[in-house]
């Protein structure tokens, strides 16, 4: 999915795995394994992101100022990943 267009690029990609497992007198068990992948296009390649400090590498000539944006508007990776992405992208557009 594309969250954010500009020079550079915000993409997500979701993955769902079910997982199943037969146990005795219970039966089946199912659960669901959720996963988040995040890429960069930048200069035309993708980049594969994990954390804030793997994203701030990759928009290293602008860390300072990212880190800065980052405080200022207490963006909380933990709680709401994919809005503070979308925002250091944004921003990071918006300097360059």
């Amino acid at each position: 999915d594309l969250l954010y267009e500009a020079d550079v690029s915000l993409y997500k990609k979701e993955k769902k795995k079910v997982n199943e497992e037969i146990t005795f007198p219970e039966g089946i068990h199912r659960s669901i394994i959720r996963s988040e992948s995040y890429f960069l296009r930048k200069d035309g390649t993708l980049y594969s992101f994990s954390n804030k400090n793997s994203l701030l590498s990759l928009l290293k000539d602008k860390r300072k100022e990212i880190q800065q944006f980052s405080r200022k508007n207490k963006l909380d990776l933990r709680k709401d990943r994919e809005n503070a992405f979308t925002r250091i992208v944004a921003y990071y557009n918006s300097i360059k």
